[in-house]
C-alpha cells in the first residue's frame, strides 16, 4: 500500500492552496491520511455554521458504517434522523402522560398538564425513570439514541432534570435540534463544559448521571447481527461519553458497563411462552430476582475486568439455572421429552431382534449400522 498510487477522485474533498480541488495522482497511503484529515472528527456545525457542514463527523456516522456493513447483505436500513425524531417525540411524550396518570391517578393530556401538578420533583423523575423502551431491532441504535434525547429534553420541560443529589437544573434549557441534544443556559448561550468552572462541571456531572439513569434502567435493544449489537453499545457509550466529567484526581469518570441491556437474538421467536407462569421456577431457583438485580448492578459498575468477569460469570449461571427450570415446568417441553424417550425405546428394543437387524442389512447393507440408519 505504501508504493501504490492512486488517481485522486474527481469529486474529492482535497484542495490545493488556492482551494481548487486536487488533481492527479497520490500515494495510497497519503491519500488515506489527507482525505480522513480533511473531515472534522470533533466538532458540531451548530458550533459554527458557516463551517462546511459536509466535513464535519459526529457519532451518527456509524449508523452510516452500519448501513454499509449490512445493509447489501441482509437489507439493514439506517433509519432517518427525521424519523426517529418524530418517532420518539410523539410516543415518549405520551407515554410519560399516561405513566403519570397511572401512578398519580390524574387525567392529564399533555405536558403542560403535567408541569402545572407535578410538585415533587424526585418522584416525577423516578417516575419518568420506571418507563421502559426496547427496540426490537435495534441496528446501529439510532431509535434508543433518539429515545435518550427526548427523556432528557422532556425533564428538562418538566423542570425535573436533577443532579445525583435531587437539586434541580431549572437554570437550563434541554432541547432536541437535528437530532442533537443542546443545553443553554439562562442568557440562551450554548453550553460548553469548562472543568474549571464550579457550575459548569456541575451540570456536566449532572447530565452524565441522567444519562447513565435512563440508559441502564429505561433503554433496551435487541438484534439478530452481533454487529449491530455492538455498533449500538458502541453509540449508546458515545452519547454518554459526551457528557463525561474530570474527578478531583484529574482523571475523567469511569464509563459504566451499559452493554448488558443490548442483546444479541431473534425477536421473533421465542424458547418460553410471554404467558408461562414463572412462579414455581422462581421458587425452585437457589438465587432471587433480588440477588440477579444485584448482580447486574454490580457489573455496571464494575472497577476492574475481574469484577466485571465475576459478574458475567454470575449472571451466566443465574440464567442457566432459570432456563432449566422453566424447562422443566413446561408441559409441551416435558411431553415432547417423553415422547423422545418412548422413539428411543422402540427404536432400541427393534435393534435388539436378530431378524430385524439382518433384514436391514440386507437391504442396506453393512455400512448402515455405522451411520445409524438401522
Amino acid at each position: 500500500m505504501r508504493e501504490r498510487t492512486l488517481p485522486i477522485f474527481a469529486g474529492t474533498v482535497l484542495k490545493d492552496n488556492q482551494g481548487n480541488k486536487r488533481v492527479g495522482e497520490l500515494n495510497a497511503l497519503a491519500y488515506l491520511f489527507e482525505f480522513l484529515d480533511a473531515y472534522k472528527f470533533d466538532r458540531d456545525e451548530l458550533e459554527n455554521p458557516q463551517e462546511d457542514s459536509e466535513k464535519l463527523i459526529n457519532a451518527s456516522v456509524l449508523g452510516l458504517i452500519f448501513e454499509k456493513i449490512n445493509g447489501y447483505k441482509d437489507g439493514s436500513f439506517y433509519t432517518p434522523s427525521l424519523i426517529t425524531m418524530y418517532m420518539c417525540r410523539e410516543t415518549i411524550r405520551r407515554a410519560i402522560v399516561q405513566k403519570f396518570n397511572e401512578v398519580k391517578g390524574w387525567n392529564c393530556q399533555t405536558l403542560d398538564d403535567l408541569y402545572e401538578r407535578i410538585e415533587d420533583k424526585k418522584e416525577a423523575n423516578t417516575i419518568i425513570n420506571s418507563l421502559k423502551i426496547c427496540d426490537p431491532a435495534v441496528g446501529s441504535g439510532h431509535f434508543l439514541v433518539s429515545a435518550l434525547n427526548e427523556i432528557i429534553a422532556i425533564k428538562s420541560e418538566l423542570r425535573v432534570l436533577l443532579d445525583s443529589s435531587g437539586k434541580s437544573l431549572k437554570d437550563y434549557r434541554v432541547e432536541v435540534r437535528n437530532d442533537k441534544l443542546l443545553v443553554y443556559d439562562d442568557e440562551g448561550s450554548l453550553f460548553a463544559y469548562h472543568p474549571n468552572n464550579k457550575e459548569k462541571h456541575w451540570v456536566q456531572q449532572a447530565l452524565f448521571h441522567e444519562k447513565q439513569t435512563i440508559i441502564e434502567g429505561c433503554l433496551f435493544g435487541v438484534d439478530i447481527n452481533p454487529n449491530s449489537v455492538t455498533i449500538c453499545q458502541l453509540r449508546l457509550w458515545i452519547e454518554l461519553l459526551k457528557n463525561a466529567y474530570y474527578r478531583e484526581d484529574g482523571n475523567l469518570e469511569t464509563l459504566p458497563n451499559i452493554d448488558i441491556n443490548i442483546k444479541c437474538g431473534n425477536s421473533l421467536i421465542s424458547r418460553f411462552a410471554l404467558d408461562v407462569d414463572v412462579k414455581q421456577v422462581l421458587q425452585k431457583q437457589k438465587f432471587s430476582i433480588e440477588e440477579y438485580r444485584n448482580a447486574v448492578q454490580t457489573y455496571r459498575n464494575a472497577e476492574n475486568k475481574e469484577q466485571k468477569r465475576e459478574m458475567e460469570t454470575l449472571i451466566a449461571k443465574i440464567k442457566a439455572g432459570f432456563s432449566a427450570n422453566l424447562l422443566i415446568s413446561d408441559p409441551k417441553k416435558v411431553k415432547l421429552y417423553q415422547i423422545s424417550k418412548s422413539m428411543t425405546d422402540i427404536h432400541a428394543r427393534m435393534l435388539a431382534k436378530p431378524a430385524f437387524v439382518v433384514t436391514r442389512i440386507k437391504k442396506n447393507g453393512i455400512t448402515s449400522i455405522t451411520r445409524g440408519t438401522l
